[in-house]
């Protein structure tokens, strides 16, 4: 079926577009859809927006759009307007400029992909058709992007830098026909942050460089992995962050068997969902909550420590055979709850 292409842009909706793609070029350097900066927020491991840098940038954003030609894209990023009725890549009228469709308009040196507006409300789905992957830094849903959409593949993928990132307030669903593959352009780990909305993958994301994953998000939104993280790379230089606090849902069987960090947050494990195959050697520092809810399974062998409490909160049986260097770790079975064992050598702080 041929697309429902948009009418010819006039000069007026030009002239609409420019603000949109300003919005664009304020996500890819940090700063939030309303230029405030006072609230830009910095994170670690992420350089520091310092006030010059900003203004410089925004300085060069602005001649862009000036002098440049309206069809031109802003520092090369990739943006997404959803002009069309059907979500496909292939499809020129859902980028900005109208020019991608292709991909021939992606790659490292051609900056990130914003999912940035949802123009056309009958728009319900992304549809990556591509023949062939396709490579580009970092993916974002920007504040703009007003819907909660499920992006499909047709079993080809892209790769990306380092970060997969819901800016939206919406929940955002890669499907599992959808393919990812980062740290593909020397990025040091893999970030899927679930920032103002939430984060469900069902897709692979693979990790063919062993970087460490990592979760930022500090307003208490959901990462949710119905996937098996860690494909492709080798399993014990592989481990998990949670950074800040975010809700990180594990549905399906991990094989990552590196440490994991709760800095914040929580981890928990339910339906048949497990840690390292259900047999999980790394160590654990929980210092927000590890709940075990998992109808499988699980034994935890590795070192186990920081302050937050450990909740066994499934059918399945949870093995404790590690030590425990905390003086503070709380473990709650409630009742009904499944099993656990617990064969711990404790050695407090």
């Amino acid at each position: 079926m041929e697309p429902a292409q948009p009418p010819l842009k006039t000069s007026a909706g030009l002239s609409e577009k420019i603000p949109k793609i300003f919005l664009g070029v304020a996500g890819r350097i940090g700063i939030p859809a309303i230029a405030d900066f006072s609230s830009i927020e910095t994170k670690p491991p992420h350089n520091m927006k310092t006030p010059s840098f900003i203004c410089s940038h925004l300085a060069t954003a602005l001649v862009v759009l000036v002098s440049g030609p309206f069809g031109t894209q802003v520092l090369a990023d990739q943006n997404w307007d959803g002009d069309n009725s059907l979500g496909n890549f292939t499809y020129v009228s859902n980028w900005y400029g109208d020019s991608v469709g292709g991909l021939g308009g992606f790659g490292f040196a051609n900056g990130n992909l914003h999912f940035s507006y949802r123009n056309s409300a009958a728009q319900t789905t992304l549809y990556y058709d591509f023949v062939g992957w396709a490579d580009t830094n970092d993916i974002f849903w920007d504040t703009t992007f007003d819907a909660s959409l499920q992006w499909d593949g047709n079993g080809q993928g892209l790769n990306f830098n380092q970060r997969l990132e819901n800016q939206s307030a919406f929940t955002q669903t890669v499907g599992v026909t959808m393919n990812l593959s980062g740290a593909k352009n020397g990025a040091a780990q893999i970030e899927l942050n679930p920032v103002n909305g939430n984060l469900v993958l069902n897709g692979a994301i693979f990790n063919d460089h062993s970087v460490p994953y990592y979760a930022w998000g500090d307003n208490g939104k959901t990462l949710t992995l119905n996937t098996t993280l860690g494909v492709g790379g080798t399993p014990s230089s592989v481990s998990f962050n949670i950074a800040q606090n975010s809700a990180v849902v594990v549905t399906a069987s991990q094989t990552f068997a590196g440490n994991t960090v709760i800095s914040a947050g929580s981890l928990s494990t339910t339906g048949t969902g497990t840690l390292g195959g259900g047999s999980y050697a790394g160590a654990i520092t929980n210092n927000g909550t590890l709940t075990i809810g998992t109808s499988a399974n699980q034994l935890l062998s590795g070192n186990i420590g920081g302050s937050g409490p450990l909740i066994k909160d499934g059918a399945g049986t949870l093995t404790l055979s590690g030590a425990n260097t905390s003086d503070s770790v709380e473990y709650t079975l409630p009742t009904g709850e499944g099993t656990i064992f617990v064969h711990l050598s404790v050695t407090p702080n």
